[in-house]
């Protein structure tokens, strides 16, 4: 008659020990633990299935090779993005297998957001029309890996910096902030700072238009001093007869 009330209270001291031990190892993990192998522990006390990503050790071959196949999967998304639908790009990038890629997980999860835009980046093109450019950089921009996103950006703000391109920028990116704020969403420090650039520019452009004024004036006034002190000198040595 006791049998099950002894089996249950060894089973209530298993799961107890289980959780201590998995706590114990969580609080004292070690740089060396492996983080998909505690939350392989983790999940085995809660009791869920476990994804089946965290089977895998991050320095295994198998999750090395599949990493290297979703950054080239995401790559090939990039490249066909314009010429792909929303649906095909879905399809070619499985988020289940991301889990322990949260670089390549960010990426895939911004190429879908984007995809839903595809709509408003039309529309954007039709209302600004042969100026256009900015929709142009911005299409370009967001297929970009962080990193090289980065020197884009920075490449574009030099080429507004000749003042070929300034007004057509910044005029653009007003109206994707007020008729486009998803789009806007997207990139908004880059074009707020697009936005600001023209006035930016024209104050420092005042600023070395009065420093090249204020030296033209020094240096006149420092000719002026030595030619008018030659030609005083000059006078002088006539007249004592030299």
């Amino acid at each position: 008659m006791t049998e099950p009330a002894e089996t249950g209270s060894a089973d209530r001291e298993g799961r107890e020990e289980q959780i201590r031990t998995y706590i114990h190892r969580a609080l004292f993990a070690t740089d060396m633990e492996s983080p998909a192998e505690l939350i392989r522990a983790r999940e085995v006390v809660l009791g869920r299935d476990l994804p089946k990503t965290f089977l895998q050790r991050r320095d295994s071959e198998e999750y090395l090779q599949r990493r290297e196949a979703n950054k080239a999967k995401i790559e090939e998304c990039r490249t066909k993005f314009w010429d792909l639908t929303h649906e095909q790009l879905q399809a070619m990038l499985d988020l289940d297998s991301l889990d322990q890629d949260a670089d390549l997980q960010f990426s895939a999860e911004r190429l879908i957001h984007v995809s839903t835009l595809r709509g408003d980046f039309s529309e954007l093109a039709k209302r600004l029309g042969h100026k256009d450019r900015i929709a142009r950089v911005l299409k370009s921009l967001i297929m970009l890996a962080p990193r090289e996103a980065a020197g884009f950006r920075e490449a574009e703000l030099r080429t507004m910096r000749t003042g070929q391109t300034d007004k057509e920028m910044k005029l653009g990116a007003i109206r994707i902030r007020e008729e486009f704020p998803a789009i806007f969403a997207l990139e908004s420090s880059w074009l707020t700072e697009v936005e600001a650039f023209q006035r930016r520019s024209n104050r420092v452009r005042t600023y070395h238009q009065a420093e090249s004024a204020t030296n033209n004036w020094v240096v006149w006034v420092w000719l002026s001093l030595v030619l008018g002190g030659a030609a005083i000198r000059y006078i002088g040595r006539l007249m004592r007869g030299e």
